[in-house]
């Protein structure tokens, strides 16, 4: 989307993507966020303007690879639901997110993202 928008304005865009629910925001439970902008100092006024004491926005400039987690890990927990409902087990599960963590790390890297922004995706996922 980041590449569509950025072909539309004149100036870069920046991507908000997190693993949240807007509900838990709404009720001030804590949460995180990813600002991803080519430019960090607009980066930058975009994660202060959305900081709040239970919503932690970090920055980074990876605006490809945060794209590329935002979209995919969608597709990842449907699987999971999947896998939940279908009652194949914690190791069917297990193996499935460490398998999809890496495809998802083998597209983002492939579409240009920096490798640094999917470990960041394997500590948080731990």
């Amino acid at each position: 989307m980041g590449e569509l928008v950025s072909s539309l304005v004149d100036n870069s865009c920046c991507i908000l993507s997190a693993r949240t629910f807007a509900k838990e925001i709404i009720q001030n439970l804590p949460a995180c966020t990813v600002v991803a902008a080519e430019n960090e100092s607009v980066g930058e006024k975009i994660r202060d303007a959305f900081c709040h004491v239970h919503f932690r926005p970090y920055l980074s400039t990876d605006v490809m690879g945060v794209q590329v987690v935002g979209a995919v890990k969608n597709v990842l927990a449907i699987g999971c639901g999947i896998i939940k409902a279908r009652g194949l087990g914690e190791n069917a599960l297990a193996a499935f997110v460490s398998r999809g963590l890496a495809e998802i790390k083998d597209l983002g890297v492939a579409k240009g993202g920096q490798l640094s922004t999917f470990w960041a995706l394997l500590v948080w996922v731990m």
